[in-house]
């Protein structure tokens, strides 16, 4: 659980999930699923194309994608 300050309550109170993902070779990934949040959560790819996840819909995102979390963004990076 990580805990933010959001002043604008763009975020719901468990906005989005995010775990490991286990990858078969095409390097380090993460999957994200929005809980049901109010505001929503959006994954857009290095291109630019931004996908809507429905609730509950996981989507697998890599190094170079945002995922949008109400007026939030995270930039997802491989170290």
């Amino acid at each position: 659980m990580v805990a933010l300050q959001d002043a604008a309550r763009s975020l719901s109170r468990v906005h989005a999930e995010f775990g490991p993902h286990e990858d078969a070779g095409d390097g380090a990934a993460l999957w994200v699923t929005d809980r049901g949040s109010t505001n929503g959560t959006v994954v857009v790819d290095p291109a630019g194309v931004a996908r809507v996840l429905p609730a509950g819909t996981p989507a697998v995102v890599r190094a170079g994608w945002t995922v949008r979390l109400g007026d939030r963004e995270v930039r997802v990076e491989d170290d």
